[in-house]
Parts: structure tokens; C-alpha cells; sequence
């Protein structure tokens, strides 16, 4: 009856919190029914004591009144008798006075509680003169009626719980069977469904009309079907951008090629250019030629990284001969460019040196494009060294105008600047954190950007490098530096 149900998922699902919900309304609904039964035979029982006790006043106390009178004990006693045996009387007690003095005589029990205690005076009518004899009093107890309900109650309580649970335990295999092993279905399908293979869901029941659970079947599977045919069209979709994007990477590689052969040539006749008396105009030709180089410089680097067309040919190199290189031409910032060299660094290491010099390069024009009057520090330090590899850390720090928490995510994005008045105020492609984003990832290192709007940014590159520094790599570095001469010789 109940095949394909998973009862584990289902005790934990709708049926187990449908049964909780029937259990408690069952059984709040079982004590508000039952307390007020309880309270209409409490009232009924109670009134019944009021009841007796004015039948026993209308019909004893001028009984009492003659025994008293004729001082016949024996037969009060017996009257007495009969009114504590009378429903929830427990106490009576007759006060005698007699010449001056009280006698008292007394029927049932004090420990009862005294809930209803009445106090009549007993007189006897001699011709026309009333006599006061003295007075009774008469107690009832409403234990009898607790211990009466109280029984009630547990009886009750019983065949009450008895009938929630066996009500309550039909109504779970009815909604375990009706609705949740069909939920349980519909949930594994969407589990193990390939997005990209959608099988409809098929539920095992037959109906004459469609209800509530067929509409959600069936929007799931139109759902289903939308979701597939949205993931074929975005899958045409990015493999046209990425072909796009492949063309758009050529193409920049191939105009940037055909801008610096003739940004070379400007270069080498603005050098000749140099013993005319127009330095002062050469040197600006020279810088904006570099400029316009290093931007070039920057596309081809970015082009060749996106095809995997980038060499890293390893050579030794000296590291403070390229950071003197770098930093050379910074001198125009005067006091507010400081560099920290750790002195522990070793002079020869072997890695990228073109690669590490772009690095540095895109980050000192970056902190020095955004920074008009604060303070930029370039600090570079040993942090540890394990096996041949050496942890090293180029720390730049500049109090420019910062990068927002907002754009921060797409800071390493090309093109990409905070504000488009930026643009104009200053000048850039927006390619620099891309390009150290990309190198530092291919020389497996790794970059870290922390910035505060309007107080500055510091950025961190983390490589590793191996140390050069013995007899072997010296040599390698005479040759190299050999081979340099020699290829300028041959150039000139």
C-alpha cells in the first residue's frame, strides 16, 4: 500500500508535523472539553450541597427543637445521624443552653475542609411564647465532589487519548500515502536530475481530476523545461563571447605589434635628435613615446596570457639592480616616494625578471597616477625560505584617493575604473591591477589588495623566487651579461 514511500524522510517531513499539529489541537481542544464539563458538574454538585442543606433545615430543625426541648437525647442523636449521612454533609453540631449553661453535641468529622458552614437557631414555640434553645451549625465539604471528579477527569482523559492517538496515527498514513511519499518523489527527482538531461517527473497515483499536487508536478516540469532551454541558449551564448573575446585578444595582439615598430623607430631618432639644441622637446617625445610603449607593452603581456602564448623564460638577475631600475625613474617625487630594502635579500635570484620589472612598474604608476600629493612607500622583504624557494614580499603603500569597498571586486577587471570623471582627471587604460592580477597568478604567487576611500591602498605581491648566489650562477651571469653586450654591439 505504502510502496515508494521513504518513511525516514516522511517522519521527518509533513506527515510528522501534521500528526504533531493534530495531536495538540486534539488534545487542547480534549482539556477545554473536558474542564468545562468538569466545571458544569462542579456547579451542579455544588448546588446540590445548598439543596440539602435547606431540605435539612425545613425538615429537622423543628424536629431538633422538640428533642432539645424535651431533652430527649436519644432520639436527636438519631436526627443528627441522618443529617450527616446526607450527601456531602461531613459536620453537625448542636449547641445547647439551658438555664445559663451550653451543652454541645456534636456528629461527623472536623478534618474535612469546610467550604459550606450554616449556623440556624433552634427555638420551640410554647403556646405564644418562642423559646431559644440554642443553634446548630452544619458544615459540607467539597472533597467528595474533588475525589468524584478527579475520577472523572483520568477516566476521561484516557478514552479521550486513546482516541486522539488512534485518530491522529490514521490520519498520518493517510497524508503519508496521499501526499508526502509523492512530495519525497518529487524531491528526489530534482536531486539527481542532470540539469542538462531533464526527465519529467512522473508520480505514481491515478486521478479523475487533477488537484493541487498535479499543478505543482506539472509547474515543476514546465520549470524544468525553461531552465534547459535557458542553459542551451546561455551556453551559445558564452561560447560566442568567448569566441568574441578570443578575436578581440588577436586583434589587439596584432594592432599593438604594428604600433610599436613605428613608436621604435620615433624613439631611435629622438635620440639622434638629442645633440640639436631641441632636448627640451626630444625628452618629451622620448617620455611619451615610452608611455605610449609601456601601454602597448601591457596589451601584447595581457593578449599573450589570455591565448597561453606568454614564455617565462627564467634568468638571473639582481634584484637591486632591477628595483634601482624601477624606482629610477620615480626621482621627480622627491621626499614622498621612500624605498625599504630588506638587507637580508640575496643579490642574485633566478625567475621572470621582465615580468617581476612589469609588476613593479604597473604598481608605481598606478600609486603614482593617484596619489598628487600624499606618500608612497615601496617596501620589499624576505619572509621565509624553504628548500631553494624564497618567500618574498613587495609591499607598496600610497595615501592616494583609494578604491571603495564596493568596486573593490572588480578592481582586477580591464577597463574598469570607480568613476567614469576619473577618466579624464586620470589618464590610463585601466589594464594595470589586471596585468599584476595575471602575472603574479602565472608566476604562482599571489596578490592582495587593501583599501579605505579617500586614505589610500596598500597592495601586496607575494613571490617566490630561487636564490642565485653561488659560483655557478655567477658564471651564468657573466656570460649573460657577455651576450647583452654583445646583442646592443650588434644593434648600434
Amino acid at each position: 500500500m505504502f510502496k515508494g514511500c521513504d518513511m525516514t524522510i516522511a517522519s521527518k517531513g509533513i506527515s510528522y508535523k501534521i500528526l504533531l499539529y493534530v495531536v495538540l489541537c486534539s488534545s487542547v481542544f480534549t482539556l477545554l472539553a473536558t474542564a468545562f464539563q468538569l466545571y458544569l458538574e462542579f456547579a451542579e454538585e455544588s448546588g446540590g450541597i445548598d439543596d440539602n442543606i435547606q431540605h435539612i433545615e425545613q425538615s429537622y430543625l423543628k424536629i431538633i427543637g422538640v428533642d432539645v426541648y424535651k431533652l430527649d437525647n436519644e432520639h436527636l442523636e438519631l436526627i443528627m445521624d441522618h443529617i450527616v449521612s446526607e450527601k456531602h454533609i461531613v459536620y453537625v453540631e448542636i449547641k445547647e443552653s439551658i438555664k445559663g449553661r451550653e451543652y454541645i453535641t456534636s456528629k461527623g468529622s472536623t478534618t474535612f475542609s469546610k467550604d459550606v458552614l450554616k449556623t440556624y437557631p433552634i427555638t420551640f414555640k410554647y403556646g405564644k411564647k418562642v423559646i431559644n434553645l440554642g443553634e446548630m451549625t452544619i458544615v459540607a465539604s467539597y472533597d467528595g465532589i474533588y475525589k468524584q471528579l478527579f475520577k472523572r477527569i483520568l477516566r476521561i482523559l484516557i478514552i479521550n487519548g486513546v482516541k486522539t492517538f488512534i485518530t491522529s496515527f490514521f490520519i498520518f498514513l493517510i497524508i503519508q500515502y496521499a501526499l508526502t511519499r509523492h512530495l519525497t518523489r518529487i524531491v528526489s527527482s530534482i536531486k539527481t536530475t542532470d540539469p542538462k538531461n531533464f526527465q519529467p517527473i512522473v508520480l505514481d497515483r491515478k486521478t479523475k481530476n487533477p488537484d493541487e499536487l498535479d499543478h505543482v508536478v506539472s509547474s515543476l516540469n514546465e520549470l524544468s523545461n525553461n531552465v534547459m532551454s535557458y542553459l542551451k541558449q546561455h551556453e551559445i551564448i558564452e561560447d560566442n563571447f568567448k569566441k568574441a573575446y578570443v578575436a578581440k585578444t588577436q586583434f589587439l595582439g596584432h594592432v599593438s605589434h604594428e604600433f610599436k615598430t613605428p613608436i621604435n623607430a620615433i624613439l631611435g631618432f629622438s635620440d639622434l635628435l638629442k645633440t640639436d639644441y631641441s632636448i627640451e622637446y626630444v625628452e618629451k617625445i622620448q617620455h611619451s613615446g615610452h608611455e605610449l610603449l609601456e601601454h602597448i607593452d601591457c596589451i601584447i603581456t595581457l593578449s599573450q596570457l589570455d591565448d597561453n602564448s606568454m614564455s617565462f623564460d627564467e634568468e638571473v638577475f639582481s634584484l637591486n639592480e632591477l628595483v634601482d631600475k624601477v624606482v629610477g625613474g620615480v626621482n621627480f617625487l622627491d621626499n614622498r616616494f621612500k624605498l625599504f630594502l630588506d638587507k637580508t635579500l640575496e643579490e642574485l635570484y633566478l625567475g621572470n625578471r621582465g615580468h617581476i620589472e612589469q609588476i613593479l612598474n604597473a604598481l608605481l604608476y598606478n600609486a603614482i597616477k593617484f596619489t598628487d600629493n600624499g606618500q608612497i612607500n615601496l617596501m620589499i622583504s624576505k619572509i621565509t625560505a624553504k628548500d631553494e624557494l624564497t618567500k618574498i614580499q613587495f609591499c607598496l603603500e600610497d595615501t592616494g584617493i583609494g578604491i571603495s569597498r564596493e568596486f573593490m571586486s572588480e578592481a582586477y577587471l580591464p577597463f574598469s575604473q570607480e568613476d567614469d570623471s576619473l577618466q579624464k582627471q586620470f589618464k590610463g587604460v585601466g589594464l594595470g591591477l589586471t596585468l599584476v592580477k595575471k602575472l603574479v597568478d602565472a608566476l604562482n604567487g599571489h596578490v592582495e589588495i587593501l583599501s579605505v576611500k579617500g586614505k589610500g591602498t596598500t597592495v601586496t605581491v607575494i613571490l617566490y623566487l630561487e636564490g642565485a648566489n653561488n659560483g655557478l650562477i655567477l658564471e651564468k651571469v657573466k656570460s649573460q651579461r657577455k651576450r647583452e653586450k654583445l646583442h646592443l654591439a650588434s644593434q648600434t
